[in-house]
């Protein structure tokens, strides 16, 4: 069985929530200390199948994909099944699920990003999100440093902050040109410049991350 297989068996697995809350805090240190870490069937399949996870980046993805599957919790066997089993079986995805999610916790900064790419996905498994804007959601914060996605996330977009080309390429704001108002050829308000304002998929990651409760797509 190979990778993007074993990532959806875990997930859709009966005994899923068991295995994931017995594990404790997750630290680089107790990463393989900890037994409980192998009995989840991906990561004893990177443990025991290749023998690659003595290498620093094969841990550290590991520790990416585990941090995910935490964020998962509380979800029942029947939302994963069902919201998992509903893109497998449309043929507008070419990509597997379980591929997708390799690639997206591959391009992630670090574990904390993996978290919120976990939140998100649990939030498209109990249908508070589609998948396309899950897939949205997740590029964006993959364009954008640790270190500015969370000083957005606590402070949302401020006038002329100084993250505003970060949050520009990465799709979490926009702008648009705004010009001066008259009436009768008599300045009422306003002059030549841009207006920066948090775009869509900013405000659907700033509702998601904060509230954990959103219920609407673009």
């Amino acid at each position: 069985m190979n990778l993007q297989k074993e990532i959806i068996e875990t997930i859709k697995s009966d005994n899923f929530i068991e295995l994931i809350s017995e594990v404790g805090d997750i630290t680089f240190e107790n990463f393989l200390e900890n037994d409980s870490f192998k009995d989840i069937p991906i990561l004893g399949f990177l443990i025991k199948g290749k023998n690659i996870i003595n290498e620093i980046q094969d841990k550290l993805f590991a520790k990416k994909i585990l941090s995910f599957l935490k964020q998962l919790e509380g979800t029942s066997n029947q939302s994963r099944s069902k919201q998992i089993d509903m893109i497998e079986h449309d043929p507008e995805y070419k990509i597997k699920v379980g591929e997708k999610l390799l690639y997206l916790l591959n391009d992630a900064e670090d574990y904390e990003k993996s978290e919120y790419i976990g939140k998100l996905f649990k939030s498209f498994l109990e249908e508070k999100i589609e998948y396309n804007d899950f897939l949205r959601c997740v590029n964006s914060i993959n364009r954008i440093s640790i270190v500015d996605f969370k000083d957005f996330l606590k402070r949302g977009m401020i006038r002329s902050d100084r993250s505003t080309d970060s949050y520009l390429n990465s799709g979490l704001i926009t702008f648009e040109f705004t010009k001066p108002q008259y009436i009768r050829g008599t300045h009422i308000n306003g002059d030549y410049g841009i207006e920066f304002k948090t775009s869509k998929i900013g405000t659907l990651i700033l509702t998601c991350l904060r509230d954990g409760d959103i219920y609407f797509s673009y």
